[in-house]
């Protein structure tokens, strides 16, 4: 992934409407959507170096 963070935060929240892409910030914790997101951005030729934190991904939800 590149980019900021942010952009990936929402998408894993809230989805995608009218793909398969699904929304997960009501199925998974803060500190579980900062390891994924962390994971995608750096695997599969990613290499951001990026490491999202759970206080990002609250800050996302608005908390």
């Amino acid at each position: 992934m590149q980019g900021e963070p942010a952009g990936q935060i929402e998408v894993v929240m809230k989805g995608r409407p009218g793909t398969a892409m699904a929304a997960f910030a009501g199925l998974l914790s803060d500190a579980e959507l900062a390891a994924a997101i962390t994971y995608t951005r750096n695997t599969w030729s990613n290499s951001s170096g990026d490491a999202v934190q759970p206080a990002d991904i609250a800050a996302a939800r608005g908390g």
